[in-house]
This record gives structure tokens, C-alpha cells and sequence, in this order.
């Protein structure tokens, strides 16, 4: 997110993907509001954002509905994959995890 603009704004109405630190990777949000620079301003996070691709509302909304699916099924997968490396950590250690995790 970078800051407030120091320039002239365009009115635009599409849907903006840019970076994110987390799966799926992105994030993304209408665009109201276009900089020069190329930034654009995703009023639902309330911040300027530099966008990887844009997309038509309705294109952009879809993208994004299928994107949340697949977040969903990763913390499915990811949730089941620590569960059974936990308990394998449990049985390498002889306990030790399960009895650190009684400790907390």
C-alpha cells in the first residue's frame, strides 16, 4: 500500500489484483480511483495498491470467487497436512510435542 496520491486521480471502475505475502498470493478489490503512477484506490482496504492485472467488475468478481475456493481447500489441506506432521512429530519425539502443547 503506498501512500495518499501527489497527482492527478481518474475516475475508473475495474477490479484490481495486486501482491499478497499470503495464498492465493493476491488480493483484490474494485478500483474507484486511477493515478498516474498506476496505482489505484481499493476503497474495501481504504488504500492506494499497484495493481498486477485488472479486470471488468464482473470478470475481476468471478476471478475472485474462485481464488476464495481455492483459499478454502488450502486451509483444509494445510490444517489435515500439520495435524498429521504434528502427530508424526509426536511419535519421532516420544511424546515431547504432545506434552509441550499440554503446557501451554
Amino acid at each position: 500500500m503506498r501512500p495518499e496520491p501527489k497527482g492527478d486521480e481518474v475516475e475508473i471502475r475495474l477490479y484490481a489484483f495486486w501482491p499478497h505475502d499470503q495464498y492465493p498470493f493476491v488480493l483484490g478489490g474494485e478500483a474507484s480511483k486511477m493515478r498516474p503512477d498506476g496505482y489505484v484506490y481499493i476503497e474495501s482496504f481504504r488504500g492506494w495498491f499497484k495493481p498486477l492485472r485488472m479486470f471488468p467488475v464482473a470478470t475481476g468478481h468471478e476471478i475472485h470467487g474462485k481464488l476464495k475456493t481455492s483459499e478454502d481447500e488450502y486451509k483444509k489441506a494445510r490444517a489435515e497436512f500439520d495435524i498429521s506432521w504434528g502427530i508424526r512429530a509426536d511419535q519421532l519425539s516420544g511424546g515431547l510435542v504432545s506434552l509441550s502443547q499440554r503446557l501451554k
